[in-house]
């Protein structure tokens, strides 16, 4: 087992790697908790990654991926869901949104459709940097009118 400090004289470790016969076969990150483990197995010499497990604080499995034919099937107690698109989904239908919320996208590439469409269903703001120009765009998206507003030309400091 090798464990890597957050920074140099950290007390704090980023992550543990498990290593057996010269390939890794486990990682650990953490915060102030352990929040995930990675199960590799080895493949033509190389670790390959077959599941992720995302804990609660109190140290219980929250949900699962596991890698099947390239796929990655996301399990949770109540339901399974296949592609990092349904994840997402989910999650934006768990969220409670607003229209005084916020939606913040970073380099939205094969996440930002199920967010668009989530929030097509209730008023909230979305803010995505698109990653060709790296120029803002808004979006009030709202079900009362049915309508989606978008501004690109948004006043803003940029540095």
């Amino acid at each position: 087992m090798t464990c890597y400090l957050r920074a140099e004289n950290s007390p704090y470790v980023e992550r543990c790697e498990y290593v057996s016969r010269g390939i890794l076969v486990r990682k650990d990150y953490f915060s102030y908790t352990r929040y995930c483990t990675e199960y590799f197995i080895p493949k033509n010499n190389q670790a390959n990654l077959i599941e992720r497990r995302f804990y609660n604080e109190d140290g219980t499995v929250a949900y699962s991926m596991q890698m099947a034919d390239g796929r990655e099937i996301y399990r949770f107690p109540d339901r399974y869901l296949v592609g990092r698109q349904e994840l997402i989904r989910y999650f934006m239908q768990t969220l409670q949104l607003t229209k005084q919320d916020l939606v913040i996208l970073d380099r939205e590439t094969n996440i930002g459709q199920p967010i668009f469409e989530e929030a097509q269903k209730k008023p909230v703001w979305v803010w995505s940097f698109m990653p060709s120009t790296s120029v803002p765009i808004m979006l009030m998206i709202s079900i009362s009118c049915g309508t989606t507003t978008t501004s690109t030309n948004l006043p803003m400091q940029t540095r």
